[in-house]
């Protein structure tokens, strides 16, 4: 694909909006995409000491409140046949709800209509957000469909509004180090599986979205006077492209696949890095066995509706294998991603709809995203 002339026309339709901002470096080299806030200031004033004009007690601060409702007089005027047909469905969906998230939920029915409907939907909220480690959980709804009242969870794994960018250069350093061989062949393993089986693109493939990234810096400093910056810059160019190529076909051996679980059992710390490099290079091993053949795009279809017209930054532009995180090049490609994420009104993130209406509900969770997600920062970390 042409990203030079296309790069916005790539969307899903299916996606929940979030909305993105200027990027902003973490550790790691793992970076944040965060719009910018300004934080109010203190008042340095102190206030004015108030107190009561009669004794108190302490009781009221232990007293525990149940939310109020904001009645709806539509809800309100409902025919009585109607509220009942209502209250029946929804119960029905909620005890769906609590046997598949082994949950118990405050007992409502002996309020009135609508607010036992929104005191217990209340309470399955502070339940998921509880267990959101686990669950993922992003939003509780109560769907109407053909006269059917229904609830219907959205789980999501927000990654954070980052750029999960993997360097390839300090591999390929541990490659070319007589000393290191055990641990450059044990984190091939790592990038093998990546590449091949989670599906994380590779900055050297003509599809990817960093590939024409590249290609335009490259142009814009070819068409620069001659100087001393413009050739220490077309020189890290070309060594991303030749380490690029070289790394690329490495990681596309199957056999880093087949001997990983060889190169654990063999391996011998004897420092610091080798440690936390085969600490990390288990985790994953554990993840790629447990989900043999999971990728990262099972779970991308599946959010919210938002407006066609509406820019999505897909996960393919987020996250991809890249050159260096330590030269000017990534300094420049940095400010021209920048630049473009803060075209997109919406973010491509693993999420699951699940709608309680009496169906068998799926047993899919987003607790693999939840892992990977976790991992490759710490694998950034480590070679940076």
């Amino acid at each position: 694909m042409n990203y030079a002339t296309q790069y916005h026309t790539r969307y899903n339709p299916n996606l929940q909006q979030e909305e993105t901002g200027t990027t902003t470096p973490t550790i790691g080299r793992v970076y944040s995409i965060s719009k910018a806030t300004q934080r109010p200031r203190r008042n340095t004033k102190r206030q004015k000491t108030v107190s009561s004009n009669r004794p108190t007690t302490n009781g009221f601060l232990k007293t525990t409140f149940l939310p109020k409702l904001q009645e709806n007089e539509q809800q309100i005027k409902l025919p009585r046949k109607e509220v009942e047909q209502i209250e029946t469905d929804f119960y029905t969906s909620l005890s769906q709800l609590e046997k598949h998230y082994s949950i118990s939920v405050l007992e409502t029915k002996k309020y009135s209509y609508p607010y036992n409907l929104s005191l217990a939907c209340w309470n399955v909220e502070e339940k998921l957000k509880k267990y959101s480690k686990s669950t993922c959980f992003n939003a509780l709804q109560i769907i109407q469909q053909e006269k059917q009242t229904t609830l219907r969870v959205t789980e999501k794994y927000e990654t954070g509004n980052c750029l999960y960018y993997i360097p390839i250069v300090p591999l390929f350093r541990l490659l070319k180090n007589p000393q290191k061989q055990q641990s450059a062949q044990l984190l091939l393993s790592v990038f093998c599986y990546l590449y091949r089986v989670v599906g994380v693109p590779f900055y050297r493939e003509e599809d990817s979205y960093l590939y024409w990234l590249y290609d335009m810096i490259t142009e814009w400093h070819c068409e620069e006077e001659d100087s001393e910056e413009k050739e220490k810059t077309l020189s890290e160019l070309r060594k991303a492209t030749c380490v690029g190529n070289y790394i690329l076909r490495k990681i596309q051996s199957k056999e880093n696949l087949i001997y990983w679980e060889n190169r654990l059992l063999n391996f011998q710390v004897k420092d610091d890095f080798d440690k936390e490099c085969i600490s990390i290079a288990t985790q994953f091993f554990n993840l790629y066995k447990k989900y043999e053949n999971r990728h990262l795009y099972l779970h991308i279809n599946t959010g919210n509706q938002r407006d066609d017209d509406e820019e999505c930054l897909t996960m393919d532009k987020y996250i991809s294998f890249i050159a260096d995180t330590n030269d000017s090049v990534f300094e420049e490609l940095f400010n021209v991603v920048n630049n473009d994420f803060g075209e997109y009104g919406a973010i491509e993130e693993p999420s699951l709809l699940k709608h309680f209406n009496g169906t068998d509900i799926t047993t899919r969770n987003l607790e693999f995203e939840n892992q990977i997600f976790k991992l490759i920062p710490q694998l950034c970390q480590l070679l940076t």
